[in-house]
């Protein structure tokens, strides 16, 4: 489990939630990448082209654009990390979720680096915008598997 964000990348960006689940229930829902759009408002649709594996490629449209990821580590319940590339705007990202048990809860971490042109010119801002991508995953990440598990029959 060595996967970690670009280090060098122009913008980075981290944040964690402890959520009242189990990192299975977190897990599944995390890598049901065909569902993000039902409980993350970011997400406009997402497409997995095959299983949640390392290669595998996923598309997605965000409000800045299309995006298309592919997996490049995938340790379940624990880890799973994935490039992309936001079309028009050229970014090259470098997305890492963590999953750790904790006593009746998971904490989650996301952490994603950006480089690229846009990154580079507008620094500040894509800093800005990254943080609050990351910050609102985890919200909505924690509000639905928290749901979940509220709901054991979902």
């Amino acid at each position: 489990m060595g996967t970690m964000i670009d280090q060098p990348a122009v913008v980075r960006a981290a944040g964690e939630a402890e959520i009242k689940a189990d990192a299975e229930l977190c897990w599944s829902v995390l890598t049901d990448v065909n569902s993000w759009a039902s409980w993350n408002r970011d997400v406009k649709s997402a497409s997995l082209e095959g299983p949640v594996m390392k290669g595998t490629t996923f598309r997605w449209k965000v409000s800045g654009g299309r995006i298309t990821s592919t997996f490049i580590e995938v340790v379940p319940p624990r880890l799973v990390a994935w490039t992309g590339h936001l079309s028009p705007l050229g970014i090259r990202a470098v997305h890492v979720w963590s999953l750790s048990p904790q006593d009746g809860s998971t904490l989650v971490r996301s952490e994603e680096s950006w480089s690229g042109l846009v990154p580079r010119l507008a620094r500040g801002f894509s800093a800005r915008l990254l943080k609050s991508a990351i910050d609102k995953g985890l919200e909505s990440l924690k509000r639905e598997c928290e749901r979940r598990a509220a709901s054991p029959s979902q």
